[in-house]
């Protein structure tokens, strides 16, 4: 819930309201000839948001949607029309947002829900992508990307191949890495960063990875965020807190200028070499721009009615020039649009002179093949108790928890548990899924345990005969364990009369 309304319904006040009104309609309207304005359904609460727009004018993000009271995100995707559809409607999610993030040409989406977390989205129905922490990008192959969740015990980029994920690799130890957008022939983009202030530019392509590098003078981070099926990727580089729109092409990169001030940065290239993002002005305002041909166009006269005070957000930009973006106000007011230019109309348009003046980049390192990470898993088991001592006749709680330590998930998990001859197990006060008794053991089995993930079994016996009682546990998996020393576990308990 992007505003708390759920908590909060009267948040916005009635003016606030009126003047979201006011933005949806005004808007509408086409500002200069040839910027044809189209608005995209929202429902009521002036908050939507639109993420990617594919060939067909398909758009998709995401909309506030619900009662007055129980008002919550919601993935949706409009039609070229602005007609708006929702998907997996969920009156009351538990996570702080629903969208959908990308559409290919297809139609096929990838976002992320309540009740699944990160999907694809076929024919508007979804199904949950495995082992996804987060999912951004989807090409006319049908091939997304995003993190990968439980594969290591790093965030890592990750590819998926019909819902079947793969490490991207390549990362020094140490590094979380994030896959950002992928082209049409399988070329990935991301980054990588430490816990410390560092964001490494990079491409995965054939199972090798490449550091693309900074723009001289702009060296402390990088990011690249976007690529076209030629090769051609844009993002923003940066030194302290000046930052600077930047093409990567060829092992070479460029600054793609800025209209007239200090700072810049680069959302989205097409296959038609045309790139939008946000650039300060001489006055330094932000305005949003479409570099095309060696020339940066302010968008700002095409999409806002009052240029002087003019918040927008440029997202995403189809094949054909489409550009999908979002418009603000002062009163939590956002409104999700399509823009389709006519041609020559840019000439109507304020513009700055930026012809690509190509560098070797600052930190660039040639391709170097990914190394494979070990398929293994170190896997351990603890047990606990309720009770180091009892009475005789009393009962034990035993909880067991099993962990995987990676580097990689652990599969056909078998936790044995042998009990002693002198206890008698309580099945209806023990946890039993997954699991079955034969003779005197309890023998659970898991397909499967992603690194950093756990397993618990809970067990109570009764004390039948003796004065010590012996319990132990063991853990075993078809994935190799580099460590099988913490594979088994015991815990011992006297009985006293």
């Amino acid at each position: 819930m992007r505003y708390g309304y759920k908590h909060r319904p009267m948040l916005k006040s009635a003016l606030a309201l009126a003047l979201g009104s006011l933005l949806s309609t005004t808007a509408a309207a086409d500002f200069i000839p040839g910027f044809a304005i189209q608005p995209l359904q929202d429902f009521g609460y002036n908050d939507s948001v639109v993420r990617d727009i594919n060939i067909h004018g398909v758009s998709v993000g995401d909309s506030i949607s619900g009662t007055a009271f129980d008002a919550e995100q919601q993935p949706v995707f409009w039609d070229p029309m602005g007609n708006a559809t929702i998907l997996d409607f969920d009156p009351y999610p538990a996570v702080d947002y629903q969208t959908i993030r990308a559409i290919n040409d297809a139609g096929l989406m990838v976002g992320v829900t309540d009740n699944k977390g990160a999907v694809v989205w076929v024919d508007q129905v979804s199904t949950q992508i495995p082992n996804a922490g987060g999912v951004y990008d989807i090409n006319n192959a049908n091939q997304i990307i995003g993190t990968a969740k439980g594969l290591t015990s790093e965030r890592r980029a990750a590819i998926w191949n019909d819902l079947q994920v793969s490490l991207l690799g390549g990362e020094p130890s140490g590094f979380d890495s994030s896959a950002t957008a992928i082209n049409n022939i399988g070329q990935v983009v991301g980054n990588m960063s430490t816990t410390i202030d560092v964001s490494i530019p990079v491409t995965w392509q054939n199972n090798q990875i490449e550091r693309l590098g900074y723009l001289p003078g702009f060296e402390t981070r990088a990011r690249v965020v976007s690529i076209n099926d030629n090769g051609q990727m844009v993002g923003v580089s940066n030194q302290d807190t000046s930052n600077r729109a930047v093409i990567w092409e060829n092992g070479l990169i460029a600054d793609l200028g800025t209209l007239g001030g200090a700072n810049a940065g680069a959302v989205k290239i097409n296959n038609a070499g045309q790139i939008i993002g946000v650039a300060d002005t001489a006055s330094g305002q932000q305005h949003p721009f479409l570099w095309q041909d060696g020339v940066m166009y302010d968008l700002a006269p095409a999409v806002c009615a009052d240029v002087s005070n003019c918040s927008v957000v440029v997202n995403a930009i189809n094949d054909l020039g489409q550009i999908a973006y979002i418009v603000k106000d002062g009163y939590f007011n956002q409104l999700a649009y399509t823009l389709t230019i006519a041609e020559g109309a840019l000439a109507n348009l304020p513009s700055v002179n930026a012809p690509l003046n190509f560098v070797t980049p600052v930190g660039a390192e040639p391709p170097v093949l990914v190394t494979p990470i070990p398929e293994e898993a170190d896997v351990q088991i603890r047990m606990s108790a309720s009770a180091i001592a009892i009475t005789s006749g009393g009962e034990i709680r035993y909880q067991i928890a099993v962990s995987n330590v990676g580097p990689t998930p652990a599969k056909d998990i078998i936790i044995t548990d042998a009990l002693p001859k002198n206890v008698e197990l309580i099945p209806e006060r023990s946890t039993l899924d997954n699991c079955s008794v034969e003779s005197s053991k309890v023998i659970c089995r898991y397909q499967q345990l992603n690194v950093g993930s756990y397993i618990y079994v809970a067990l109570t016996v009764k004390h039948i005969s003796g004065k010590r009682i012996r319990n132990t546990a063991s853990v075993e998996s078809t994935t190799r364990d580099p460590d099988l020393v913490n594979n088994k576990t015991s815990f011992v308990t006297q009985a006293y009369r």
